[in-house]
């Protein structure tokens, strides 16, 4: 039975209604029952229609749940369960996995990108997923707990169980298929809150700025040996130098100590070019500091510039000076 669009809403709702009222109920009484629930969404006209197709579905997925089908998963009655083949300690070395992407992208079709979780996408599928779980692993689904005065992730428990919430594994199942299915990609760290250097981003606030003692500072080294690259961060120290301190070379010999200087210097990029009849001329941050800037900033071919205190600030503060104490690199944010 087709319901016409316009009765998919109503008919959403009298679903969900009907899994609620139907344990224990004779299939009259349901009945009864759902015609006053789609009298009371205002659509007493097409009650009958919508009803009828709600208790179609109700008895096709009763029917469809007995009798299991033969070789499907059933969930075992004997505690004792033989266990699985030990796993490669190996597969778990890793923090994370990388899982390849389709080269190919499938734009969805308006009325699927439209569809919410109360109404039905038109000639779309349902159906019920079975799977087996097994922790093989440490589990641990935290629960905030006070504990000696102090804030605790404890496991989560219901009375004396502990116990797995729905939404854990919805979401795990649902990771799963994605992968499965190759579906679409969505960030998973938005509550995730980083130190920015780009003054410009517009996650960039207050709430999300670093305190000075709590931001570190190092050098990013490349390695390579071979085929094989590491990494290493160096520990540097670091301090801050005032757009209004800039040395004059960055403003074509003239003063820096002016508003106007500060707002150029805001408004330039990190790193951009500009073309010129003969070449492409380097006009970013970077650039002005004649440091090698393209995709990627290497600052171990820059020039350290020698630096003293400023100290018309506290002493966190530095500008560069011919014949200055230490020597240092500039690394410009924003």
């Amino acid at each position: 039975m087709a319901l016409p669009e316009h009765l998919l809403v109503a008919y959403t709702k009298t679903l969900a209604r009907a899994r609620v009222l139907q344990p224990g109920r004779a299939a009259a009484q349901l009945r009864t029952d759902l015609l006053e629930f789609v009298d009371d969404l205002g659509k007493s006209d097409d009650a009958d229609e919508i009803v009828d197709c709600v208790l179609q579905v109700l008895g096709a997925g009763a029917a469809k749940r007995q009798p299991v089908p033969e070789g499907r998963p059933q969930p075992s009655t004997n505690d004792a369960r033989t266990p699985r083949p030990p796993l490669d300690l190996a597969l778990l070395s890793a923090p994370y996995r990388f899982v390849d992407l389709e080269p190919a992208i499938v734009v969805a079709e308006p009325a699927a990108r439209q569809a919410g979780f109360d109404i039905p996408v038109k000639g779309g599928f349902c159906g019920t997923i079975h799977l087996t779980l097994a922790v093989e692993t440490p589990i641990l689904i935290g629960d905030e707990k006070r504990l000696n005065g102090q804030d605790v992730a404890a496991p989560l428990q219901l009375g004396d169980d502990f116990v797995l919430p729905g939404a854990t594994l919805r979401g795990l199942v649902r990771s799963t298929v994605e992968i499965v299915a190759a579906s679409r990609l969505a960030q998973a760290n938005r509550h995730h809150r980083y130190g920015l250097r780009d003054f410009t981003h517009p996650l960039f606030s207050d709430a999300n700025r670093p305190g000075w003692d709590e931001l570190g500072s190092a050098w990013l080294r490349q390695v390579k040996d071979g085929d094989k690259v590491t990494y290493y961060l160096d520990l540097c120290e670091k301090r801050l130098v005032r757009i209004r301190s800039l040395p004059a070379r960055l403003n074509k010999g003239a003063a820096t100590a002016n508003g106007d200087f500060q707002l150029t210097w805001l408004k330039k990029e990190l790193t951009s070019k500009k073309e010129t009849a003969s070449k492409k001329e380097s006009v970013g941050k970077y650039g002005a500091l004649k440091y090698q800037a393209g995709e990627i900033i290497d600052f171990s071919t820059a020039k350290a510039s020698a630096f003293m205190r400023d100290t018309s600030c506290s002493d966190r503060y530095v500008t560069e000076a011919e014949g200055g104490s230490f020597a240092g690199l500039y690394v410009c944010a924003g």
